[in-house]
């Protein structure tokens, strides 16, 4: 009899940790673009990411440092987009300004940073299409989390691989 009772006690314990296991809500996915020299305002990136914030999400997006009309050479010039560190991949641990602005003239480059740590399993191959066209696809499992500094949200994508 008591083996009975500890094989159902057992049973029980296992079918409850299975069901937490399967209950668990699947990562949400970034696919929108990421701007670097254009604003995220009004992209849903900001929420993405304080929403996740402490949480695993899949990423499959374009970091955009496009270069090809007048505006985003001004935010690449005033938040010091370095494009040459993009295209060389050479962007971990670097804090990339999240420009999020209604108009040019309320441009704030401190107000969000982003910190990529990317892994070995990590999806970073740039492409340009054309003049001034610089993209990053960027796909990967990152956990995100962010931090206040000095009146400035970073927000850090560390990969899961």
């Amino acid at each position: 009899m008591t083996r009975l009772i500890a094989g159902w006690f057992a049973l029980l314990l296992l079918s409850g940790c299975a069901s937490s296991y399967w209950n668990q809500p699947l990562p949400e996915r970034l696919t929108e673009n990421i701007y670097l020299t254009a604003s995220n305002a009004g992209t849903g990136l900001i929420s993405f990411l304080q929403r996740n914030d402490g949480r695993m999400v899949d990423v499959d997006t374009y970091l955009d440092a496009s270069m090809s009309r007048a505006e985003n050479q001004r935010v690449q010039a005033q938040c010091k987009v370095d494009i040459d560190a993009l295209i060389g991949g050479k962007v971990n641990g670097l804090p990339l300004a999240l420009p999020a602005y209604q108009t040019l003239s309320a441009l704030d480059c401190e107000q969000y940073r982003l910190v990529l740590e990317t892994g070995p399993e990590t999806l970073y191959q740039y492409s340009s299409g054309g003049t001034g066209i610089v993209v990053i696809h960027l796909r990967g499992r990152f956990a995100v989390s962010s931090k206040e500094r000095h009146g400035t949200t970073v927000y850090v994508l560390r990969a899961a691989d």
